[in-house]
């Protein structure tokens, strides 16, 4: 996701009228860094939020929303989060918790007191062997949502081989740079990796 923000809109659409002139925070595919840009969405900012605030104020906290309302629509019970440290993981495990839904957390490194000052329960820091502990935890838990940031490589992996069956996988980033090596057999035992994107999460909402 590419998030910026604008101080005016240009528009010549009658429906964009409303906005001219007016900031903006928005996400797109085409690249913010310029003096166009066509968004996917985009939100008018309040004028006391500073620009800085707002060029993240759509992907993280609707990222967070959509998982949440995943986990819940699809009746996945709880999930597993990577990068967990990063501020959309803060804010993931805060709505975790205030929506009772167990999430473990994945990170690669020794970062814990960030989340549990957040109220996280299940952190797992992917160090020496981990795998048992994580295991564990999906069974008990019952989670059977992975929403991974990595998109790829042996950690990936691992999780989804962790992973009891049926269980459902949202790639949203791709930090690893590396490829999934998975069994076909996997899907049979009902595996289903997709994409998590915003713009097509909060698009296919309801108007209500």
């Amino acid at each position: 996701w590419i998030r910026g923000c604008w101080k005016g809109i240009a528009a010549n659409g009658a429906a964009l009228q409303e906005y001219v002139g007016k900031r903006v925070s928005f996400t797109t595919y085409s690249g913010s860094w310029a003096e166009y840009a066509i968004p996917d969405m985009y939100f008018v900012i309040d004028d006391d939020v500073p620009l800085s605030s707002a060029a993240s104020g759509i992907v993280n906290p609707l990222a967070a929303l959509a998982m949440v309302s995943t986990i819940k629509t699809k009746n996945l019970g709880g999930a597993i989060h990577t990068a967990a440290a990063s501020g959309l993981g803060k804010m993931l495990v805060r709505m975790c918790k205030t929506e009772n839904l167990p999430l473990i957390n994945i990170f690669a490194e020794i970062q814990a007191d960030l989340l549990y000052g957040e109220g996280a329960e299940h952190v797992i820091v992917t160090e020496g062997d981990w795998q048992p502990v994580y295991k564990e935890l999906v069974r008990k838990l019952k989670v059977r949502a992975l929403f991974d940031a990595l998109g790829g490589g042996e950690v990936t992996q691992r999780l989804i081989e962790g992973l009891e069956q049926p269980a459902n996988v949202y790639i949203y980033g791709m930090l690893a740079n590396d490829l999934i090596h998975i069994s076909p057999l996997s899907f049979f035992g009902g595996l289903n990796i997709c994409g998590l994107y915003n713009s097509m999460w909060f698009g296919a909402l309801p108007d209500d």
